[in-house]
């Protein structure tokens, strides 16, 4: 026999987590080798660089050239943290990809989230009253 209290804990830390997470679009950036590139990428842009040997890295970016990308690590990693700087020449460069966090996709979780919370404490409930 379970506990209810239980239950709705556990339901209760899987509706937060759910509140909690983004919903992001990433988008690739064809065409690397052609001039224009570095005009679609601004200062303040999010980004994820490919490297030529498949390193990558998410970067907030602080300034771009025709030789190169500049910013700072967008998340704490293994080797670098948040913040730290990132130089990276385009000739290292793969691939590139924006990462955008969509207000409309993470709106429309977090109202599925909220409306979805009685009908999960009700289940609750009627677990814990059902006695299974």
């Amino acid at each position: 026999m379970t506990n209810p209290l239980r239950k709705t804990a556990t339901l209760t830390l899987a509706v937060l987590v759910l509140m909690s997470a983004a919903c992001t679009t990433i988008k690739p950036v064809y065409n690397i080798d052609d001039d224009s590139f570095a005009k679609q990428i601004k200062a303040g842009d999010r980004v994820r660089l490919t490297y030529l040997d498949n390193r990558s890295k998410e970067i907030c970016v602080t300034g771009v050239s025709e030789t190169e990308i500049r910013g700072t690590i967008h998340k704490n990693t293994l080797f670098q943290p948040q913040g730290a700087p990132v130089v990276a020449d385009w000739k290292d460069i793969y691939a590139v990809e924006t990462v955008k966090i969509s207000a409309i996709k993470t709106a429309g979780a977090a109202v599925g989230v909220v409306v979805a919370i009685p009908f999960l404490a009700l289940g609750a409930v009627l677990a814990g009253a059902g006695g299974g």
